[in-house]
Formats: structure tokens, C-alpha cells, sequence
């Protein structure tokens, strides 16, 4: 099912369909399908694969090593002991595709709990952007829910649960900040060399989880915040790279948190804009129950 989906995604040629004008502000079956596939394919495991050393500066200083690198990040997040304290969060982004509006809403609680909606968004009047005050109607196109051991996808095909290596990826989604825990989950760390990352040089790392996926973060040299993760999806029959961009960090409270994350999934590009953030959020407890399948 993964590769088949990765394959119409990439037939389709969805950045074109994107860029196209739309006088419908309702996306039609097709559209929305492809949209969908994007963001369960982001919520699947990466599959362990190697990047080719294409984007190498140069070797990084002898000094430095992935562990003080991911120690720089998470002193510019707010400093361990604060982000000690820090139990759960709860994040608005939206997004624009054509001439459709996407919210999602994203949930985390004690590192071991973790819910997520994304929502098409249908303005009952004409829209002046992401942040304007007109009225929504909602239509749900996914939700993702871990309630600290079962996870499930629902979405217009209907509501499944994850097992396996699937699940053990998931559970790490539930982690505010995941470098904070590399240590107590058992992830491995290793620092590559220096890469350029737009008009930013930063730090590379291959990251290894437990499962055995592998992905690339990129941190930048002189203040340290993570500015891009690499990562493959798909499995070994037909993987895709996925890459999203961290960018605009502003302080919430005693945090940072990036306000601008750009998704960028085979030829599907996605701008997410944080309308709401809120460290230490009160969650209730059913945000994270699964619900039976009907």
C-alpha cells in the first residue's frame, strides 16, 4: 500500500496541480486524495536508507561532536532544566494548498501520548489568508491518535490501527522535543560534517532510531536551532524523501518553537503557519481516546 502511494502522488504531479488556479475553493475527490496520501505517508515510519554526501562544506571542527551539537539545540529550545518541566504542548499550524485551507492541530502529553487533526477548512465568506476571522466549517481528512500504547490512522478510507515497526515509530511522536530523549529511547547520534542549508551553514547528523530508520538533521552552526530534517518513506521498493524546514523561531513562554514549517514530500510542498502555540497546555484525557471503528 505504501509504494502504491507513493507512486500516484509522484504521477500525479501534484506541485502543478497546486500551483494551478482553482475558482473552486472545494477541492475536488482527486485533489483531496492526493493531499491525504501526503500526510499518511508523513505519519508512517522511514524506512533506513542512505543519502548521498552531496551537500558537504567541509569536515566540522574536531571540537564538536553530535552530542554537544544536540546539547547547542537544546540550551537555544530553553535549556535542559526547563524543558525538564515542559509535560505537554498543544500547536495550531494551517496551511494554503491552491485555494484550499488546511488546519492542523497537534496534541503531546508526558512523552507518551500524542493526537493530531488535520482539517480542511471552508470559509463561509471570502478568504483574506491564513490568520483572517472568518467562520469555518470543518471537514476532518485525518486524524492520528497514540494513546500510550495503541495508535490509529483515520481518514476518509476509514480507521486502522498500527502494529509492528510502524507503531515503535509512532510512539516517538508523542515526544515534544525528540533530542531531548535520544538517550532514554535509544537513538544514535553521529555528526557528519558541515552542510549548507539556504544562506545558513549548519551541522549535519545522521540519526539511527531504535527501529532502525534513518534520518538527517541539520543545526545551525552559530546558534544552534534545528533548521531541517531528511528522511525516507515509502520502504525499500519505492522510497520517497521527505523534508521539512524549521524556520521563524519565536520564544512562548520560556521556549522556542519554529512558527514556519515547510514540508516538502516528493513534488508536493506544503507551508505550515503556527496560528497557536501553548506550552504546558491542560489536555483532557480524550484527546487521546480511540474511538471503536463503526
Amino acid at each position: 500500500m505504501i509504494s502504491c502511494a507513493w507512486r500516484e502522488i509522484s504521477d500525479l504531479s501534484l506541485c502543478q496541480e497546486m500551483r494551478r488556479p482553482r475558482r473552486d475553493t472545494h477541492p475536488n475527490p482527486s485533489h483531496m486524495k492526493k493531499i491525504l496520501l501526503a500526510v499518511l505517508l508523513l505519519a508512517l515510519a522511514a524506512a533506513p536508507a542512505a543519502q548521498a554526501q552531496t551537500d558537504s562544506l567541509g569536515p566540522a571542527p574536531a571540537d564538536m561532536t553530535a552530542d554537544s551539537i544536540i546539547g547547542r539545540y537544546l540550551h537555544f529550545c530553553g535549556g535542559l532544566e526547563k524543558l525538564a518541566k515542559l509535560k505537554s504542548v498543544a500547536m495550531t499550524f494551517q496551511a494554503k494548498v491552491g485555494a484550499s485551507l488546511f488546519e492542523m492541530n497537534t496534541f503531546k502529553k508526558d512523552a507518551s501520548r500524542y493526537a493530531m487533526t488535520f482539517d480542511l477548512l471552508e470559509s463561509a465568506g471570502p478568504s483574506q489568508g491564513l490568520l483572517d476571522n472568518n467562520l469555518y466549517t470543518r471537514k476532518s481528512v485525518q486524524q492520528q491518535v497514540f494513546d500510550g500504547e495503541k495508535a490509529t490512522l483515520a481518514d476518509l478510507n476509514g480507521q486502522r490501527q498500527l502494529d509492528g515497526t510502524a507503531l515503535e515509530e509512532f510512539k516517538f511522536k508523542a515526544l515534544i522535543i525528540p533530542e531531548l530523549h535520544y538517550a532514554e529511547f535509544g537513538f544514535r547520534a553521529e555528526l557528519l560534517y558541515l552542510a549548507q542549508v539556504g544562506d545558513r551553514t549548519a551541522y549535519k547528523l545522521r540519526v539511527i532510531s531504535p527501529t532502525g530508520a534513518i534520518s538527517f538533521s541539520y543545526f545551525d552552526l552559530e546558534e544552534g536551532q534545528l533548521l531541517r530534517k531528511v528522511e525516507t518513506v515509502g520502504g525499500f521498493e519505492d522510497p520517497t524523501t521527505v523534508t521539512t524546514s524549521y524556520a521563524d523561531y519565536r520564544r512562548v513562554k520560556d521556549y522556542f518553537f519554529p512558527h514556519s514549517i515547510t514540508q516538502l514530500t516528493g513534488d508536493l510542498s506544503m507551508v505550515l503557519t503556527a496560528t497557536e502555540i501553548k506550552p504546558d497546555a491542560m489536555l483532557i484525557p480524550t484527546l487521546f481516546q480511540i474511538k471503536e471503528a463503526r
